[in-house]
C-alpha cells in the first residue's frame, strides 16, 4: 500500500469521524433550539390569544360606560321610565352590539330592571335566575372610580361581564347604583378572534378530553400546556378562570409544526453537506497539497453563491483562516454587514416618509387594504395645509420642510396610538381613525386637529401660521377599497377649502 494511499484512507477516516460527530451534535442542538422555539410560538400565539379576549372585555367595558355615565340612565334606575326602554333597551340594541344581558342594579342593591337575549334571539324583560349575581358578589355598590369586568359562569353558558357604577354624564358620582353587561364567550366568538391572528382556536366549557387528569392538572397549575400532536401538529392550552379566580374554561390553539419541520430539513441538509465537504477535502488531500488553498477559495465561492440564490445580504460566509484567503473572507463579511445596513434602510424608506418619518403611501395602502379585508370600520381624513406654497415661497424650501416635520409631530400627538397618522406627499396627510367614534366625536376631533395645526409654529425665529382644509370619508360607506376611499376624502376636501378653508367638510 502506497503512502498517498494511507493518506488517503487515514485522511477519510479521522475527517469522516470528526464530520460524524459533528452531524451528531449540530442534530441534538439543533432539535432543541427548534423545540425552544416551537414552545417561545405556541406560547406567543396563547398570549396573543388572550390579549384578544381583554380586548373584547375592554370592548365591553367602553360599551358599559357609554350607558352608565349618562343622565338619563340615572334617571331610569328612580323612575323606570318607559321612553328609556323604547329608546336603549330594544332588540337592535342588543344584536348590533352583541349583549346578551343589560342589568340595572340601585344603590341599595335591588335588581331594577333586566333584559337579556335568549337562544332565538328574542328580547326577555325582568327575568333572571339572579344566582349568579350573587355568586360574584355584583349587587354591592361600587365606588365611582370602580369597576369589575371578567368571566363568569351562568345558567345561560361562559359570559363575558362588564359592571360600571352609574354616574351623571361627566363621569362624576356618587354612584347611582350598577350597570351590568354581558356577552355570551362561546365557540362562534373564539372562533371570530382567531380569524383576527389567523389561528385554529377551540373554546371549552370543561376540561378537554384529549388531555389526561395530569395534563390537565398541569395545565391549571401553570396556566400552559403544549401537546406535540403529531411531527406536522402543536397544540397548546390556556386556562380561563372567572372573578373569583377558579378555572372556567379552557382555549386550545392550534398550529403546524413550521419550525419542526424546517429543523429536520435543515438537519438533512447539513449532514449531505458535511458529506460534500468530505468528499472533497479527501479528494483534494489524495491529489495535490497546493490544492487544498484552491478548495478553500471554492468554498467560499459557494459560500457568497448560496448567499446570493437564497437573495439575503444579511448572510456570512463564515471563517476562512487567518491568511490572506481568511482575510479575503473577513471582508466579504463586512461588505455583507453594509449591504444588509443598506437593504434595511431601503426597506424603512418603501414604508416611511423620509422627511417626517410618517408611513407613506405605500404604508397607507397596505394598512388601509387590511383593515378593509378584516371589515373594520375606520374614518379617512384628508388634509391639506392652507398657505403652505406661500410659506415656501417667502421662507425657503428648507422653511417649509421644518414646518412639515412640525405638523407632523402635532398630528401624532393628537390621534390615539390606534389610529394612524401619514404623509402622502408635499403638504398631503391623511388620519386612519378607528370608527368606534360616533359621526359627533369625529367632528369634534377634525375641530380639534384644525385648530392644533392653526396654531402658529416657531421656526428660525420666525412666527408662521397655516391651516388645514380636512375631508373625511368612511369606510365602508363611502368605499370598499383604498383608491375610491381616497377620492372621496379628497374630494371632501376640496368642499372644505371652497367653503372658506381652515374647515372640514364630513360626507354624510
Amino acid at each position: 500500500m502506497t503512502l498517498r494511499k494511507k493518506l488517503l484512507i487515514a485522511s477519510i477516516s479521522i475527517i469522516s469521524l470528526f464530520m460524524f460527530i459533528i452531524v451528531l451534535l449540530v442534530g441534538i442542538i439543533t432539535s432543541r433550539i427548534h423545540h425552544i422555539y416551537e414552545q417561545e410560538q405556541v406560547t406567543t400565539q396563547i398570549n396573543q390569544t388572550r390579549n384578544l379576549l381583554n380586548n373584547e372585555l375592554k370592548s365591553l367595558d367602553r360599551l358599559n360606560l357609554d350607558y352608565a355615565a349618562w343622565d338619563d340612565t340615572i334617571s331610569f334606575i328612580e323612575d323606570k321610565n318607559d321612553f328609556y326602554i323604547q329608546s336603549n333597551l330594544t332588540s337592535e340594541t342588543f344584536l348590533q352590539n352583541n349583549i346578551d344581558h343589560m342589568i340595572f342594579i340601585n344603590n341599595r342593591g335591588q335588581i331594577v330592571y333586566v333584559s337579556q337575549m335568549d337562544s332565538e334571539g328574542k328580547l326577555i324583560k325582568n327575568y333572571i335566575d339572579s344566582n349568579w349575581i350573587d355568586i360574584y358578589k355584583l349587587k354591592k355598590v361600587l365606588h365611582s372610580t370602580e369597576k369589575i369586568n371578567g368571566l363568569i359562569k351562568t345558567p345561560d353558558g361562559i359570559m363575558l361581564l362588564s359592571a360600571h357604577p352609574i354616574l351623571n354624564s361627566q363621569y362624576e358620582g356618587p354612584s347611582n347604583g350598577t350597570l351590568i353587561f354581558t356577552r355570551k364567550l362561546d365557540q362562534k366568538l373564539v372562533s371570530e378572534l382567531g380569524n383576527i391572528i389567523e389561528l385554529d382556536l377551540s373554546f371549552f366549557q370543561d376540561s378537554p378530553k384529549k388531555l389526561s387528569k395530569q395534563e390537565v392538572k398541569q395545565l391549571e397549575n401553570e396556566n400552559l400546556y403544549i401537546d406535540e400532536v403529531s411531527d406536522t401538529t402543536i397544540a397548546g392550552y390556556s386556562v380561563l378562570t372567572d372573578l373569583k379566580g377558579d378555572p372556567l374554561s379552557y382555549i386550545e390553539v392550534k398550529s403546524e409544526r413550521t419550525i419542526y419541520k424546517n429543523g429536520r430539513m435543515l438537519i438533512l441538509l447539513n449532514l449531505l453537506s458535511f458529506l460534500v465537504l468530505v468528499t472533497i477535502i479527501c479528494t483534494v488531500l489524495y491529489f495535490t497539497f497546493d490544492k487544498i488553498f484552491v478548495s478553500r477559495i471554492l468554498s467560499l465561492k459557494r459560500s457568497i453563491a448560496n448567499i446570493r440564490s437564497y437573495d439575503n445580504n444579511g448572510n456570512s460566509v463564515g471563517s476562512h483562516g487567518d491568511d490572506e484567503i481568511g482575510h479575503l473572507a473577513m471582508q466579504i463579511n463586512d461588505m455583507l454587514a453594509t449591504l444588509e445596513k443598506y437593504n434595511n434602510k431601503w426597506k424603512k424608506r418603501a414604508n416611511f416618509d423620509s422627511l417626517t418619518n410618517l408611513p407613506n403611501r405605500g404604508y397607507l395602502t397596505k394598512k388601509m387594504n387590511d383593515l378593509i379585508s378584516a371589515e373594520e370600520e375606520f374614518a379617512v381624513f384628508f388634509m391639506d395645509l392652507d398657505g403652505f406654497k406661500e410659506v415656501n415661497d417667502s421662507y425657503g424650501h428648507e422653511t417649509g420642510d421644518i414646518l412639515l416635520q412640525l405638523v407632523a409631530e402635532r398630528l401624532k400627538h393628537i390621534v390615539r396610538e390606534v389610529d394612524t397618522v401619514s404623509r402622502l406627499g408635499g403638504d398631503e396627510f391623511v388620519l386612519l381613525v378607528d370608527m368606534k367614534r360616533d359621526k359627533e366625536q369625529l367632528r369634534i376631533l377634525a375641530d380639534r386637529v384644525i385648530k392644533k395645526l392653526n396654531e402658529p409654529y416657531k421656526i428660525n425665529k420666525i412666527m408662521i401660521t397655516v391651516s388645514a382644509s380636512v375631508g373625511i370619508a368612511q369606510s365602508p360607506k363611502h368605499g370598499t377599497d383604498y383608491h375610491s376611499l381616497i377620492k372621496v376624502a379628497d374630494e371632501a376636501m376640496y368642499i372644505a377649502k371652497k367653503a372658506g378653508k381652515n374647515n372640514f367638510h364630513l360626507l354624510s
